[in-house]
């Protein structure tokens, strides 16, 4: 017995069949996985960083440079604003620096950022040559600008701080200044003939002696009592004055 299906029955069937394949693709929208932008993710990293180094030099001109992630790196999208923090290990004064932007709601995901950051400002530097053993007047030094974050053993940002101080050794122009190339000036040198003060209560006794070493106010060296020649050790006070503990 054959059967015959209407025009009607047709439509509704294929309908239907619509209906059912438009409710598939909506089920499959709702349940697919939102992952967070990479854009988003290197933004948040170059925000966080700018604003650490600038809360650290505030009066320096800070730069700050973020490598682009991968696209295809998929994290699922955070129910808040991702973080930063600085990665474990990091130094905090610029160059290579690695942020770790992270999210712990719905899922705990982090990823490491690497990054770069200039930071320049003022500091101070040899405007003319400088003997060994030379004292910095203000005509010896300039402010200029530079990248501080490469500069490990440190700078001055102030002449004042250096007005006085003598040079270890040859400095040339253009040279950043650090404290490990200046040291007080001499108040003694070896073989020059000092007082040796000894004393308490106000009173004191002066000495002639010998230095048997260079130095610097308040360093204690060496010298030879010129009337006994016994060696004694003493605190420098003043140019040319040893103070001898009795």
């Amino acid at each position: 017995m054959l059967m015959r299906i209407s025009f009607s029955q047709r439509a509704w069937r294929w309908r239907t069949f619509g209906m059912a394949c438009l409710l598939a693709c909506l089920c499959h929208t709702s349940t697919a996985q939102v992952f967070e932008s990479t854009d988003n993710i290197a933004r948040t990293a170059r925000t966080f960083l700018a604003d650490e180094m600038q809360r650290r030099y505030p009066n320096h001109t800070v730069q700050v440079e973020v490598d682009p992630l991968d696209a295809r790196l998929q994290f699922a999208q955070c129910d808040h604003a991702v973080r930063a923090e600085l990665a474990p290990g990091s130094h905090k004064r610029g160059g290579n620096v690695s942020v770790r932007v992270f999210c712990t709601e719905p899922t705990r995901w982090s990823v490491f950022v690497p990054s770069r950051v200039t930071i320049f400002g003022q500091v101070l530097v040899v405007a003319r040559p400088l003997a060994r053993s030379q004292r910095i007047t203000a005509a010896d030094v300039q402010l200029e600008q530079r990248d501080v974050s490469v500069l490990p053993n440190g700078y001055f940002d102030t002449p004042s701080a250096v007005l006085g101080l003598q040079t270890k050794r040859v400095l040339v122009p253009g040279q950043v200044l650090n404290s490990g190339q200046l040291m007080p000036p001499l108040l003694i040198k070896r073989g020059q003939l000092v007082t040796l003060r000894a004393g308490a209560g106000g009173v004191h006794v002066d000495m002639q002696g010998e230095a048997l070493a260079d130095g610097s106010l308040g360093q204690r060296i060496q010298a030879r009592n010129q009337s006994s020649r016994r060696v004694v050790e003493g605190v420098i006070i003043a140019d040319g004055i040893i103070e001898v503990a009795q």
